[in-house]
């Protein structure tokens, strides 16, 4: 995992979250192949999914909480042609607000913009604005189960796997001497992005 694909990850709660709190509205991505590009803080990020609708939905109606997160979320709005949520997360010493809004048909396309800050700054940064674009992209890959992801690098995993892996990550940013080494690292990877 490289220091940029934490606000990723933090993206990705962000949209995981606002997308449980309309689970009853929401109409759930349809069965097959989806793919995702998140883009943000100068990087890109891609994964594809397997997904299930009724697991789907399943999902966020009982989401898992991001290890060492609590969340509020205000009530979903139903925007013209999607939802908007906003919600704030306290984890690693931080406080997380954000807004998501997701627009699409929800059948074919979603698009989901995350504009977060962070109080006090999250490895200096005050703030990030996190893009993922997802299409269905036909039926699963052979040998994919629902619920499973791939990597751009190929590796696959399950949600579950991926709840794991935040715990050990939790585990990592809760260390105060490699927290001070990642925000330092951070720092210089946002002076040389300028």
């Amino acid at each position: 995992m490289t220091i940029r694909s934490f606000y990723f990850t933090v993206a990705t709660m962000a949209i995981f979250a606002s997308s449980t709190c309309v689970a009853d509205s929401f109409p759930g991505r349809r069965s097959g192949m989806w793919e995702s590009v998140t883009t943000g803080q100068g990087a890109a990020q891609s994964v594809k999914e397997c997904v299930d609708q009724a697991q789907d939905r399943e999902a966020m109606a009982h989401p898992k909480p991001h290890p060492g997160a609590t969340c509020e979320m205000a009530a979903p709005k139903k925007v013209t042609g999607g939802y908007e949520v906003s919600g704030t997360c306290k984890m690693t010493g931080t406080s997380m607000t954000f807004t998501t809004l997701s627009t699409g048909d929800f059948n074919s396309k979603i698009t989901s913009v995350v504009k977060t800050s962070f109080s006090p700054p999250l490895f200096g940064q005050q703030g990030t604005t996190i893009k993922v674009e997802s299409r269905y992209v036909g039926a699963c890959e052979a040998g994919m189960k629902a619920g499973e992801f791939q990597a751009g690098s190929g590796a696959r995993m399950t949600r579950d796997e991926a709840m794991k892996m935040g715990e050990q990550a939790q585990a990592i940013l809760n260390d105060p001497q490699l927290k001070e080494i990642v925000g330092k690292a951070m720092q210089q990877q946002a002076a040389q992005a300028r």
